[in-house]
């Protein structure tokens, strides 16, 4: 017996440190659908080839023969989208109203231009000979073009074609502004502010600035309208100034021999800017939405100050996107589409920036037969918000604000009774009015900068805690938060809470505003609801392999790819596009998307790729 008992402990021992030891090692080796991880877990591996790769399917030559017809047939298109991304003479937007009617030589035509083409001496027409203010780090320039001798629109249709300098061609025209003129910060005017109450803009304030997990970085916001005071006492360290301490502005009427003379042409710019970025808890005047963490970026785009200039909006929202905008604040409005002003909103879109947009002042319902732009293009790009009107004291609609399920996103205060929006106005007009000329000062116009602000407060609480946000992001948060019904519609209808707004952000990393967690507590909730499969590919074509968050996930994530287990650059967005594929494309890609101490890994998508005859 005493002979047998060690063997026995040695035997049992010989059994059970391999199973521990395999236990322990089987963390980083699971391969299903996708990890879930955490601070607790070993990471799995970011690269494992089990030999099995998808079979490439070469097209036949019938298949061939399909894809280039119907790339012909794209090509023949005579209104096709422009890529700003990518110009070429074979790329432009001629509008097609104009091709079968005189230009009279009273009207105005918006010709965009390819910079670096017309600064190369490329240019071959009459239509760019007039460009002024060309900046030459932007790509493209916008400008108005009078026509002093009418021509046939076929023969202003071949000018463009055979320029390669040329963008596109519409009229241009001006665009009345949407404002009506009819029936806890220490600012002693702040309560008067009776909008911002309605949004419960009192009690975010301290909190959405807290030290220590609030608003640390300054949002920019471009306001394209009829120009700013820049003197204004509540304004002027509210603008964004270059790394020489110069003010981001433009002038883009060309009405001044200084391009970044935005000398308000009426009072409606400086009023707008006011609500979204007037100084607050500084003692004087009014507090905006933001009250800080926003930097304004003025774009004058009007000489009379009631109506603005197309080639001036349409130059100015591709300048304010190339000079860092994340909000573009748009109170303006027309009955006519422009595809020219819907590739502006598409420009921004390429590069991330939010537009948000007034809904106009009619009182009626956006449908295809009363129709407002650019309000109605919000459901034809993913970064726009179009936004109406409702009363500050009533919680109403208000009676002049134009509405609609389909294009109107949300509601925020642009009317208060018969008191009008207080806001600030240059200093010859008084410096701060909620009337003029014996008129309240109420629209569409006053709503749209109240949610512009609101969206840079998102913006500026997620980057401040470590998470680059999208605009798709940002309109989940909006589309979470305004839940609550509108009592001015038969239809329920989405309305700003300001505090609900940053609270839901706040929240979605587990840290509310009231806490004092630091952000290094930050847990999220991730979970891949779908992910692309692998998959074999002929050399050439284009793939894009994506992850997609269930429902129930944080909309604040941070996302990577990987290739054969290295980062690859740029891939840092659910989905995960290669273009012309060759065979250094063949690979094992995987996504990590994390949130704070969470992580999750998606399963292995293998791409094979393969030269076909």
């Amino acid at each position: 017996m005493k002979s047998f008992l060690p063997y026995q402990i040695w035997y049992g021992l010989m059994v059970i440190i391999p199973l521990i030891l395999f236990n322990n090692c089987g963390k980083g080796f699971r391969r299903d659908n996708s990890f879930v991880l955490s601070e607790t877990f070993e990471l799995p591996s970011l690269y494992y080839d089990d030999g099995n790769w998808p079979e490439v399917q070469c097209p036949t030559t019938q298949e061939k023969i399909r894809i280039a017809v119907t790339q012909g047939q794209l090509d023949a298109e005579e209104n096709k989208i422009v890529n700003f991304d990518d110009h070429n003479q074979n790329n432009k937007i001629i509008a097609h109203n104009l091709r079968r009617r005189w230009i009279a030589n009273s009207e105005n035509l918006a010709v965009t231009i390819h910079n670096q083409c017309f600064l190369e001496g490329k240019s071959t027409s009459f239509l760019a000979l007039p460009v002024a203010n060309l900046t030459p780090e932007a790509t493209y320039t916008t400008f108005r073009l009078p026509v002093n001798e009418a021509i046939w629109g076929e023969e202003l249709y071949r000018e463009a074609i055979n320029d390669p300098c040329v963008v596109s061609v519409s009229l241009d025209e001006d665009i009345p502004v949407s404002q009506v003129a009819g029936p806890p910060p220490n600012d002693p005017r702040y309560p008067e502010q009776n909008y911002l109450r309605r949004i419960n803009h009192a009690f975010v304030y301290s909190y959405a600035y807290n030290q220590f997990n609030g608003i640390k970085i300054d949002v920019p916001v471009a306001v394209v309208d009829t120009g700013v005071d820049i003197n204004h006492p509540d304004l002027n360290s509210m603008i964004l100034r270059d790394q020489n301490g110069n003010l981001v502005t433009l002038n883009g009427m060309n009405s001044s021999n200084n391009p970044n003379d935005v000398t308000d042409s009426g009072f409606h710019g400086t009023h707008v800017s006011g609500i979204i970025a007037a100084q607050g808890n500084n003692g004087i005047g009014i507090s905006g939405v933001g009250g800080r963490g926003i930097k304004l970026i003025p774009i004058k785009a009007s000489n009379d100050g009631n109506t603005l200039s197309l080639s001036a909006i349409l130059n100015g929202i591709r300048w304010a996107v190339d000079r860092g905008a994340r909000v573009i604040n748009l109170s303006l409005g027309g009955s006519v589409r422009n595809e020219d002003f819907l590739n502006a909103i598409r420009y921004a879109e390429s590069k991330g920036v939010l537009v948000i947009a007034a809904a106009g002042n009619e009182g009626r319902e956006l449908n295809s037969n009363y129709t407002i732009y650019p309000a109605m293009f919000t459901t034809e790009v993913s970064n726009m918000l179009t936004v109406g009107s409702l009363d500050a004291s009533s919680g109403n609609r208000s009676n002049f604000s134009n509405y609609s399920s389909t294009y109107v996103d949300l509601f925020a205060p642009g009317s208060d009774g018969s008191s009008g929006i207080l806001s600030t106005v240059p200093v010859r007009d008084g410096s701060y009015a909620s009337r003029l000329g014996g008129q309240p000062i109420n629209g569409t116009s006053m709503a749209a900068p109240v949610v512009s602000a609101a969206a840079a407060l998102v913006i500026g609480l997620a980057e401040s805690r470590g998470f680059p946000i999208s605009h798709n992001q940002v309109k989940l948060f909006f589309e979470k938060a305004a839940l609550r019904p509108f009592r001015g519609l038969e239809k329920v209808d989405k309305v700003l809470d300001l505090w609900r707004l940053l609270e839901t952000v706040a929240l979605d990393s587990n840290l509310s505003l009231l806490s004092q967690l630091p952000p290094s507590e930050m847990r999220g909730r991730l979970a891949f609801e779908q992910q692309s499969s692998s998959i074999g590919l002929p050399a050439g074509r284009d793939v894009e392999i994506s992850v997609k968050k269930s429902a129930d996930s944080s909309i604040l994530a941070k996302y990577q790819w990987f290739k054969n287990g290295q980062p690859i650059a740029g891939g840092t967005g659910p989905t995960l596009k290669l273009k012309n594929l060759s065979l250094e494309d063949k690979g094992i890609y995987v996504n990590r998307t994390y949130h704070g101490k969470t992580i999750i890994q998606s399963s292995y998508i293998k791409i094979n790729v393969a030269k076909c005859p």
